[in-house]
């Protein structure tokens, strides 16, 4: 998807046509969206093959509902059954929130500026220079969401094999 989001990308940059920008900017985020999108739901069905099908919509709220909620009950309980140290606990359970509300506010901006892209043809994409926003969001912010996506699901992942909730 990032290669096709690229791609789109310097097609916009080098058109004179504004609709031709605009056009192909709004593929771009489309795909760049696509991107994350595709990232989280892999790794969350790592965690519970059903989460994988959640609808895009609700993916933010996973991320802060089921997800953190499954991991603080499993630390607990590890650190009353003396399996797991009470800080070590925290320190886990710190970075999962961290993490989760990082990537759910990620999940609910790409969502919203694909939607515009998509849906709200009336709201243009605009070029300031050599920048390409939409929504105010710049086309090189939505390049990385990719990168910042896997580094928080990567945290996610990471903490659920610490606790034993994904085996290694």
């Amino acid at each position: 998807m990032i290669v096709v989001a690229d791609h789109l990308t310097i097609t916009a940059q080098s058109k004179t046509s504004e609709l031709d920008v605009d056009l192909f900017a709004r593929s771009a985020f489309n795909r760049y969206y696509y991107a994350v999108y595709l990232i989280v739901k892999e790794s969350i069905s790592e965690i519970n093959n059903s989460w994988g099908r959640v609808s895009h919509k609700n993916l933010p709220e996973l991320l802060t509902g089921k997800i953190l909620t499954t991991i603080k009950r499993k630390i607990k309980q590890q650190v009353k059954n003396n399996l797991l140290n009470q800080s070590e606990g925290d320190r886990i359970k710190q970075k999962v929130i961290h993490s989760a509300n990082e990537l759910s506010n990620l999940m609910s901006l790409a969502y919203s500026i694909r939607v515009i892209a998509d849906y709200e043809i009336e709201t243009k994409v605009e070029v300031v220079g050599s920048t390409i926003m939409l929504a105010s969001e710049k086309i090189s912010t939505a390049k990385h969401w990719k990168k910042t996506a896997q580094i928080h699901t990567y945290t996610i992942i990471q903490a659920y094999k610490d606790v034993g909730l994904i085996k290694e």
